[in-house]
C-alpha cells in the first residue's frame, strides 16, 4: 500500500481488519509455540521438556529479582547489593529528580535529569554490590531550586532447574519414604517411587495412612503418631454451644478443658496415653465430672480397663462414679440426666435424672447500684434522667457521661467479675470508660463510667450488667437510653494561601518530610482556626486544630451550632503570621465561607500580594511571638547552618530542607517590620 500526504495539515487515516485467526499485537513477546495454548510468555514452567514461558530456556526459571535504594538529599549515599554470586544484569528505573513510589513501584515526577539511566546503568551492570551517591554534578540539575532525589532500581538474575521430588515406595503400598528420594525432571514418577511422603513404615505394605488400627499391636498402623489409639465413641455437644464438660478427675488424673468454639468441636476427647492412672486390683477409682454452662449437662463415662476397645467384655469390671454439683445461683431448680453408655455409640443403656435446688446462705455480700444517688432496680429496663440511665439528647460526634454507684449492704466481700453492654440497637454508642473496683468491702462502694458517643440521629438504647457474686444476683441488668442528633453543626469553608508554600497560579507545595509530602498528596499544612469575642478579642470562644489545608487552598471545618453568633476569625499556622478577619462573622446560619483573599479580608490589611496577583497569609514568623525579627533569623540560620532536614518549624518553604530560601522568607519580612495585627 502506498500513500502520499496531498498537504501538511492533511490527517491520513487507514483502517486494517485482521483476518480470522489473527488478533492485535498486545505484548512485544512473541509467542514461541502457537500450537500450543499452554507455551507463551508468563506461562508457568514446569518439568514437560518444553520451553513454557518462552524465556529461551528449557524446565528452567528465572528466580532472580530487584534490589532499591534511594537519597533524599545531596552527598546522600546507599548501596545495591545483589544475593552472594549473583550480579546486576539490568536497571529498570534510574531517576534525579522528583521521583516517588516504593521499591517495585517507583514513578517519574515532573522533574527528572534525562542523562540519570546512561549514568547509573554502566556503574551497576555486572557488579554484586555498588555504592552510589546523589550528585547533581553526575547528571547536571534538571529543576533549579527544587529538592531532588535519587531512586534506582536494579535487576539480577538467577537461573534455576525446575525439578520435582520423588520418594521410594518399597512395600508397593502407595506411599513414600520420606528419607529416600530421587530428585529430577521426569513428568511420571520412576518405578518403585511415588510423588507423597506420607508412610511411616516403609517395609510393611500393612502399615500406611488409613489403614486400619490394631490394638495392642504396639504399632502405628495408621500413621497417625499414636500407637494402639481404640475406636471409641466420639463425644458431642449439644446445642447451644455453652454446655461442656470443664473438668475431669479419674484417680490421680486431673484434666481441664475450655469451652468448645463451636458446637461441632465435640466435648471432651483426650484419649491420649500421657494422661493416665493406675488402679490396684479390688481398689476403687472415683470418677468426677465438672459441668459448666447453662441449662442441662450431660455426662457420658466409659470403661475400658483392658484396652482392648470393648467396654461390654467380660472382662471388664464394674466401676463406680461420682456427680458434683456446683451451685452458681440460688432459687433456680437445676435438672440434669446422666447417659452411662455401652460400647454401641447409639444405645443409652441407662437414663438417671438428678436435680438440685440451690440456695444462698445467710450471711454473705450483696450488690445496691445506684445512679445520681438513687437506687436503680434489677431488672429496671425503664430510664429516667434522675437516676441518670437517660442521657438525654446529644449531638453526633460529641460525649456525654454518666457515674454509676455500686454498694455492698452485705456482711462479706463482694467481688466484682465485670460489665458487659448488651447493645440491643446494634449501634455500640455507649461504652464502658472506667472500670469499677474488683472487690467491694462490706459497707463500702465503688464506681464505673458509661459514655454515650452517638453518630447519626435517633433513639439509641443498651443493656448494662455488672456480675458479681452476689448470691440472689449474680447478673444485675438495667436499661440506659440516649438520643443521637445529627446537624448539630455548621460548616465553616475557609479560602487561605500561605506565603511560605505558595507556588503560584492559586497552588501551594505539599509541606515536605525526608521520605516526601508530610501529611500525603494534597495536604499542604496543619492549621488553626480560632472564633473569638467581638467585644474582647483576648477571650477564644471556639478552636479546632490540625485542620488540613489543602494545596489550592480551601479547608473546611465543622462548628457546634450552639456558636450561633458574631466571631472574630483567626488562622494560625505553624510558621506563619497570625491573620484575623477584617470585621466579626456572622454564625447564626451555615454553611459559613469566609476568604482571605483580598487585604480588606485581613484585619488591618494583613496580606502580601504575590506576583501572581493572589492574597496571601505572611510567612516566617517561626517563634510565633506575633514579630518579623531577629529571634526568627537566628533560628532559621542556625538550622541552616546544621543542615538541618525534615517538617521542622524552621523550613518556612516546606521543601524539607532548611536553607537560605527560608533566611530569606524572614528577613523580607523583617525589613518591612511585618507584624500580627488584631482587634
Amino acid at each position: 500500500m502506498h500513500l502520499k500526504a496531498i498537504a501538511a495539515e492533511q490527517v491520513i487515516k487507514t483502517t486494517f481488519t485482521f483476518p480470522p485467526g489473527y488478533n492485535t499485537i498486545t505484548s512485544l513477546d512473541p509467542d514461541c509455540n502457537d500450537t500450543n495454548s499452554s507455551v507463551h510468555p508468563g506461562a508457568a514452567e514446569i518439568c514437560d521438556g518444553l520451553d513454557n514461558d518462552c524465556n529461551g530456556l528449557i524446565d528452567i526459571v528465572d528466580a532472580g529479582g530487584i534490589v532499591c535504594g534511594m537519597a533524599t538529599s545531596e552527598g546522600q549515599s546507599f548501596t545495591l547489593t545483589a544475593p552472594a554470586g549473583k550480579v546486576f544484569t539490568s536497571v529498570d528505573f534510574a531517576s534525579y529528580g522528583t521521583p516517588s513510589g516504593t521499591c517495585g513501584n517507583f514513578t517519574l515526577g515532573s522533574c527528572n535529569a534525562s542523562t540519570t539511566m546512561s549514568v547509573i546503568e554502566p556503574l551497576v551492570g555486572g557488579q554484586n554490590s555498588v555504592t552510589l551517591t546523589q550528585d547533581y554534578q553526575l547528571f547536571g540539575d534538571p529543576c533549579f531550586g527544587v529538592s531532588k532525589r535519587l531512586y534506582v532500581q536494579a535487576r539480577y538474575t538467577d537461573f534455576v532447574p525446575v525439578s520435582q521430588t520423588y520418594y521410594a515406595d518399597a512395600d508397593g503400598d502407595g506411599f513414600g519414604n520420606p528419607a529416600v528420594t530421587v530428585v529430577n525432571c521426569d513428568v511420571t514418577a520412576p518405578v518403585g517411587y511415588v510423588s507423597n511422603n506420607n508412610d511411616c513404615d516403609d517395609t510393611n505394605y500393612s502399615i500406611h495412612p488409613g489403614a486400619a488400627e490394631i490394638g495392642q499391636n504396639g504399632i502405628d498402623d495408621n500413621c497417625n503418631g499414636q500407637v494402639d489409639e481404640l475406636p471409641y465413641c466420639t463425644p458431642v455437644i449439644e446445642y447451644p454451644c455453652d454446655m461442656w464438660i470443664s473438668n475431669t478427675t479419674i484417680g490421680s488424673i486431673n484434666n481441664t478443658t475450655e469451652q468448645p468454639t463451636v458446637c461441632t468441636a465435640g466435648g471432651y476427647t483426650d484419649f491420649s496415653g500421657s494422661i493416665s492412672t493406675i488402679a490396684a486390683p479390688a481398689s476403687t477409682v472415683n470418677y468426677s465430672l465438672t459441668a459448666l454452662g447453662n441449662g442441662y449437662q450431660y455426662g457420658d463415662i466409659y470403661n475400658d480397663y483392658n484396652n482392648d476397645g470393648n467396654f461390654d467384655g467380660a472382662d471388664e469390671t464394674v466401676a463406680t462414679f461420682t456427680v458434683q454439683f456446683l451451685c452458681f445461683t440460688a432459687n433456680f431448680l437445676f435438672e440434669a440426666v446422666m447417659h452411662i453408655h455401652n460400647d454401641n455409640c447409639s444405645k443409652k443403656d441407662y437414663d438417671i435424672a438428678i436435680h438440685a435446688y440451690g440456695v444462698c446462705p445467710v450471711n454473705g455480700p450483696d450488690i445496691n447500684i445506684q445512679g445520681n444517688a438513687i437506687d436503680i432496680a434489677r431488672f429496671d429496663f425503664s430510664t429516667s434522667v434522675e437516676d441518670s440511665t437517660e442521657f438525654g439528647t446529644a449531638a453526633s460526634n460529641t460525649t456525654v457521661s454518666k457515674t454509676y454507684t455500686i454498694q455492698n449492704p452485705g456482711s462479706e466481700t463482694l467481688e466484682i467479675y465485670g460489665i458487659q453492654l448488651f447493645i440491643y440497637d446494634g449501634t455500640l454508642q455507649f461504652d464502658i470508660t472506667t472500670q469499677p473496683a474488683s472487690t467491694v468491702l462490706p459497707g463500702s462502694s465503688t464506681t464505673f463510667t458509661v459514655a454515650f458517643s452517638p453518630e447519626g440521629s435517633g433513639l439509641r438504647f443498651a443493656y448494662v450488667r455488672v456480675n458479681s457474686d452476689d448470691c440472689d444476683e449474680p447478673y444485675y441488668d438495667f436499661a440506659i437510653e440516649g438520643t443521637a442528633e445529627s446537624g448539630l453543626f455548621s460548616t465553616l469553608n475557609l479560602s487561605v494561601f500561605l506565603e511560605g508554600l505558595y507556588l503560584g497560579n492559586g497552588q501551594m507545595l505539599a509541606a515536605m518530610d525526608e521520605s516526601g509530602p508530610h501529611w500525603g498528596t494534597g495536604i499542604a499544612d496543619k492549621i488553626t482556626v480560632e472564633l473569638h469575642d467581638m467585644s474582647n478579642y483576648a477571650n477564644i470562644i471556639w478552636s479546632e486544630s490540625n485542620v488540613d489545608l489543602t494545596t489550592g487552598g480551601s479547608a473546611s471545618v465543622m462548628v457546634p451550632s450552639n456558636y450561633n453568633g458574631s466571631y472574630y476569625l483567626t488562622v494560625k499556622h505553624r510558621n506563619s503570621i497570625e491573620t484575623v478577619s477584617m470585621n466579626p462573622v456572622s454564625f447564626s446560619t451555615g454553611p459559613i465561607s469566609y476568604d482571605f483573599d483580598l487585604p480588606a479580608k485581613a484585619h488591618g490589611n494583613n496580606l502580601l500580594l504575590m506576583t501572581d496577583g493572589r492574597w496571601v497569609i505572611y510567612g516566617g514568623d517561626v517563634n510565633q511571638d506575633g514579630l518579623f525579627d531577629a529571634g526568627d533569623l537566628i533560628e532559621t540560620d542556625n538550622d541552616a547552618a546544621n543542615n538541618v532536614t525534615g517538617y521542622v518549624i524552621s523550613d518556612v518553604n516546606g521543601d524539607g530542607i532548611v536553607n537560605a530560601d527560608d533566611i530569606a522568607i524572614i528577613g523580607i519580612n523583617a525589613s518591612d517590620f511585618v507584624a500580627k495585627i488584631a482587634p
